[in-house]
């Protein structure tokens, strides 16, 4: 895919153009800087914040997801590719440069709450409505969009991106996602396995 993404971008122009439209027309080239570690601390405080549900993409519905994902990066690399005069071969490059302009969510932690696989991460300067989660039977996808740059030194908005590897299957319709404040928690069952009987 990455070996195809000028083709694949351009594929993606007109589609990615529209995909930004509900943005206030900014388009998405790059986004700068990642939260550090001393920021991404998960607030433990017992300080209570109002915890927003999010909804959970899964089957067709977190494909549709996945696609969006990949017109985005396409149209970054795309940007790129243009910005360099649009000289040729340098396909691999852009389509790394796309993936690193996003920003990664910070502190993401794992914990195990028996049924269930509970994922915690931070999502700075986000709100639930530019917030998309995804799960499948292995992982959990976090994908943001800024509505407006975060800053006015920066000209485009800013987009979030995390795919975090669950130890063990999972069930995605059976998921749930919040936000609070900045902290998302990700709730995802476990797939049950039967006891095995053929013992004795």
């Amino acid at each position: 895919m990455k070996r195809n993404c000028r083709a694949k971008a351009r594929r993606y122009e007109k589609s990615s153009r529209r995909f930004f439209d509900t943005y206030n027309g900014y388009s998405a080239v790059s986004a700068k800087g990642a939260p550090t570690e001393r920021e991404d601390k998960v607030d433990k405080s017992p300080a209570r914040r109002e915890s927003i549900k999010l909804r959970v993409d899964h089957g067709e519905t977190l494909g549709e997801l996945e696609k969006a994902i990949q017109e985005a990066i396409a149209y970054r690399a795309y940007a790129h590719y243009s910005q360099r005069g649009r000289s040729h071969g340098h396909d691999l490059e852009d389509w790394f440069l796309a993936e690193r302009d996003l920003v990664k969510p910070g502190n993401v932690q794992i914990s195990d709450g028996g049924k269930e696989w509970i994922v915690q991460a931070k999502a700075p300067g986000f709100k639930p409505g530019e917030i998309q989660i995804g799960a499948s039977p292995r992982k959990v996808i976090i994908w943001g969009q800024a509505a407006h740059p975060l800053s006015p030194e920066e000209k485009y908005p800013q987009q979030l991106l995390g795919e975090i590897e669950l130890p063990s299957v999972a069930v995605p319709e059976k998921s749930s996602a919040t936000l609070a404040g900045d902290l998302l928690e990700i709730r995802v069952s476990k797939e049950q396995t039967a006891p095995d009987n053929s013992a004795g």
